[in-house]
């Protein structure tokens, strides 16, 4: 009894972890989508679902924690994305699998959405617009 208590007692922990609230000032958070991160080789993707936060400062990518055997070597090793504007190279329309690709100054980053990722009802290319308004040149 006593260790059915503690694997619950560490399920329901963990299941917290890792959930960051949006902050005052998030102008836009998209849930549940896909992000793709290349390891070098074109077939060995692998795939994180999270949610999407835009605020005044940064683009943040919170990953969420899967219980299914596949993803949790990834768990561990993966955390949060922080990319405050100012480390964004270019943000614009992947055109591959569809939906947002973010270069920063060292790696890429492909989320898998639908297309109507919005601010307010907007489309794709006017939410991409103001991350590359956002980022000093």
């Amino acid at each position: 009894m006593k260790h059915l208590l503690v694997l619950l007692s560490l399920g329901i922990f963990s299941a917290g972890m890792g959930q960051v609230p949006p902050k005052a000032d998030t102008l836009l958070k998209k849930a549940n989508v896909g992000l793709i991160l290349n390891n070098g080789l074109l077939p060995y993707h692998f795939w994180v679902n999270g949610d999407i936060c835009l605020t005044n400062e940064a683009f943040i990518f919170i990953p969420k924690i899967h219980v299914r055997r596949k993803y949790l070597k990834y768990n561990e090793h993966f955390k949060t994305i922080y990319l405050p504007y100012d480390s964004i190279a270019t943000a614009k329309k992947s055109t591959f699998l569809g939906g947002l690709l973010v270069k920063s100054r060292n790696k890429k980053y492909r989320i898998r959405m639908t297309r109507t990722l919005s601010l307010k009802n907007k489309k794709l290319k006017e939410t991409i617009a103001m991350i590359n308004s956002k980022i000093k040149r």
